[in-house]
């Protein structure tokens, strides 16, 4: 039986950091408008 690959697909990474600094993220979200922020979905900004 031949061997093959898998086939490895990257979907998501999840990152956190600690700033010691608060962020306004709603602010974040107008001035960048790659990042998603909806904290009735999640409660993180989404880049």
């Amino acid at each position: 039986m031949a061997q093959t690959k898998p086939i490895i697909e990257i979907v998501n990474v999840v990152a956190s950091a600690t700033i010691e600094q608060p962020l306004d993220l709603d602010d974040i979200t107008e001035k960048f408008p790659s990042v998603e922020y909806d904290p009735e979905q999640f409660p993180g900004a989404i880049f």
